[in-house]
């Protein structure tokens, strides 16, 4: 599973690596794997690891993150391999239900959770799991 996010969002989103890695998934967040490399290698990486993921998380505090050109990058890739037959799914979660209505023309199609559920990192592993 791939966790794409802006980096000012990696402190939110490691509470879901950690949430998730915890329910036995194999989880990738940039700056918890990427620690280790440099940066020569990190385009290389991302992109196997985009690749290696049956799933993708689009993370976002903000909704005006997801236009970000790295955050854009990897979730575009991501969906132009499952239109070219890969298995997988896409999902977005927000902190706040009120950007739903402002996600990119490219997620508005997928599955979108909000942080405001009660339950919602149930919601997310039951989705990715699958």
């Amino acid at each position: 599973m791939f966790i794409s996010c802006k980096s000012q969002d990696y402190r939110n989103a490691e509470y879901y690596w950690d949430f998730l890695k915890s329910r036995g998934l194999k989880v990738f967040l940039g700056n918890q794997t990427l620690a280790s490399i440099g940066k020569s290698q990190f385009t290389e990486v991302v992109h196997d690891a985009i690749y290696a993921s049956k799933h993708m998380v689009v993370f976002a505090s903000n909704v005006d993150y997801l236009s970000t050109k790295w955050v854009k990058n990897e979730y575009n890739e991501f969906l132009t391999k499952i239109l070219a037959g890969k298995e997988g799914e896409l999902v977005t979660l927000l902190l706040n239900k009120d950007d739903v209505d402002r996600l990119p023309n490219m997620l508005k199609s997928k599955e979108c959770i909000t942080a405001d559920l009660s339950n919602h990192e149930e919601v997310l592993f039951n989705y990715v799991k699958r």
